[in-house]
C-alpha cells in the first residue's frame, strides 16, 4: 500500500509542482523545448501549453531522476505560527455579523464532519483559548491551522478551498508542501500512517499525529 501510495504521489507531484527555481538547479536538469514535449503529440493542442509547463518535472527527459534530486534538495521550511490576529474591520465584524466571518465556515465544516466546533481543539491538543478566539473571530488561521482541519476532519476539497479564500489563501503549487496536501484531499486520504508517509518521502513537517 504504501509503495503504491508514493508511486501515485510521485507522479501527481511531477505533474502540478511549479518552483522552477529548485527542478532548474537540479544536476540532471535538461533544458526542454516545445519540440520535445510535441514529440508524437497532436501539436495542435499540445502547442498550447505555457512555456512553465515545459518546465516541470514529467516533461524532462529523466523524470525519475529529476523528482529524487529535487526531493534530496528541498528543505520544508513552512514554520509558521497556526493565527494571525483578525483584522479589526473583521473582528467587528464577528460581533454584529457572524455568519459572515471566516470562522463562521470554519465551524461549518467542522460541523459538517460530525465534530463539535467547540470541542474540536481536543483532536489535536490544540490550546483551548487560542481555538476559543478563533471561534470567537479574533484570530485567523495560518495555512497550516487550515490543513491540520481539513486532514483531521476530512473535509472536501471545496470546502478546504473555502476555507483558505475566507482566510486570504490558496494553493501554492511551488511549495512542496501544498502540493502532497492537494494530493491527499484530492485523492481523499485521511488515513493517519498514509499521511505520515507522504509527508515523510518529502520531508515536510507532519501536521498531524
Amino acid at each position: 500500500m504504501s509503495e503504491d501510495l508514493i508511486r501515485d504521489l510521485d507522479e501527481y507531484f511531477a505533474k502540478k509542482y511549479e518552483n522552477y527555481d529548485l527542478i532548474a538547479g537540479v544536476k540532471s536538469y535538461e533544458s526542454v523545448t516545445m519540440c520535445m514535449i510535441l514529440k508524437n503529440q497532436n501539436r495542435i493542442e499540445q502547442g498550447e501549453m505555457a512555456s512553465n509547463e515545459m518546465r516541470k518535472i514529467y516533461c524532462q527527459p529523466q523524470p525519475a531522476v529529476i523528482l529524487k534530486e529535487v526531493k534530496e534538495k528541498y528543505v520544508d521550511n513552512n514554520f509558521s505560527f497556526t493565527v494571525k490576529v483578525a483584522p479589526l474591520k473583521l473582528r467587528w465584524k464577528a460581533i454584529f455579523h457572524h455568519s459572515a466571518v471566516p470562522a463562521a465556515r470554519i465551524e461549518s465544516v467542522i460541523e459538517k464532519k460530525g465534530f463539535s466546533p467547540a470541542e474540536f481543539y481536543k483532536e489535536f491538543d490544540y490550546p483551548e483559548a487560542t481555538w476559543k478566539g478563533i471561534l470567537k473571530g479574533k484570530y485567523l488561521p495560518e495555512k497550516n491551522l487550515i490543513y491540520q482541519i481539513a486532514l483531521i476532519t476530512g473535509a472536501s476539497l471545496e470546502d478546504v478551498n473555502g476555507l483558505l479564500a475566507a482566510c486570504g489563501y490558496s494553493f501554492d503549487y511551488s511549495d512542496a508542501r501544498d502540493v502532497v496536501i492537494r494530493f491527499l484531499l484530492d485523492y481523499r486520504i485521511t488515513n493517519p500512517e498514509m499521511v505520515q508517509a507522504a509527508f515523510a518521502e518529502y520531508k515536510i513537517a507532519p501536521l498531524i499525529a
